[in-house]
């Protein structure tokens, strides 16, 4: 299962990811959803704003895919 997204920020879930779409994160669907969570919008790009902002897209994509660390004693 691949997360992905279009320059306008919205994230999808499909079994491949489109041409024209950027790969945020892929693994099993209940992993994936639970990273991503309730976000249906990559962060930092309005919803009125069309073509989105790359930049936002990549630092996302990045925080995705970084390695979790648990915090002992909390």
């Amino acid at each position: 299962m691949f997360a992905y997204c279009y320059e306008a920020g919205d994230i999808q879930f499909g079994d491949q990811v489109p041409i024209h779409a950027t790969k945020l994160a892929s693994g099993p669907e209940a992993i994936l959803r639970r990273r991503i969570g309730s976000t249906r919008r990559v962060p930092g790009i309005p919803a009125e704003d069309a073509h989105g902002d790359r930049q936002a897209i990549e630092q996302y994509r990045r925080f995705l895919t970084a390695p979790r660390r648990r915090v002992r004693g909390a």
